[in-house]
Formats: C-alpha cells, sequence, structure tokens
C-alpha cells in the first residue's frame, strides 16, 4: 500500500466519525516502504508504521501513546497473535481489510 491508500482510508473513517477515542488504525498488508511514514490528513496528524511481528506492532502503540494524531499500523497478522493490548487500542478494535475499489469509487448520496 502507499500513502495515497493511505490519506483515502483515512478520510472514509473520519466520515464515518468526527471523533476517534482509538488512536490506531490497523489494517492489513503492507506498507510502501519507499511511502512518507508521516502525513497530514485533513488537518490530522497520521503516522504509518509496517510491522510484519506481533513485538514490533506493540513497540509502534506502545511508542505512538503519547504522540498526537492517529497511527496507521500495517500488519499481516492477525487478531489473535496480535492480542488484546494491540487491538484494543485500534479502532474498531480489530484488523481491517483494505478494499481497494472501495476508496476510488465516490460517495453515493442519496437523492
Amino acid at each position: 500500500m502507499n500513502d495515497v491508500v493511505v490519506r483515502e482510508f483515512v478520510r472514509g473513517l473520519m466520515r464515518q466519525s468526527e471523533v476517534f477515542t482509538q488512536t490506531v488504525i490497523l489494517l492489513d498488508g503492507r506498507y510502501d516502504p519507499a511511502a512518507p511514514r508521516k502525513l497530514v490528513v485533513d488537518g490530522m496528524e497520521v503516522q504509518v508504521a509496517d510491522s510484519p511481528s506481533v513485538l514490533g506492532a506493540m513497540q509502534a502503540c506502545l511508542d505512538h501513546r503519547l504522540a498526537q494524531g492517529l497511527l496507521v499500523l500495517f500488519t499481516t497478522r492477525d487478531e489473535r497473535e496480535l492480542g488484546v493490548d494491540v487491538c484494543s487500542q485500534a479502532v474498531k478494535h480489530r484488523r481491517l481489510p483494505v478494499q481497494r475499489w472501495q476508496i476510488v469509487l465516490p460517495p453515493v448520496r442519496g437523492q
């Protein structure tokens, strides 16, 4: 995944809810190592981390606890491996799939 996908995914979540009680977004997959790690999405600071390991995911969450904004954490580990400590900090308390086709479609408005 790259920064364009992350920006649109975060925007989509922000459309659903203006207030996040959790500051971590767990996404399924891997992040492009050449893409930027710090983003600003609609005025909100977003830090992106990629962690193929459980310990790396836990460390990224720990490092982010005192930071401002959101942490988007890419991982291929499932929720059982990540454990309650990581998942409890995540939006929707789980790893979210990224459906690229949903990102590129414009939102449908009721007439």
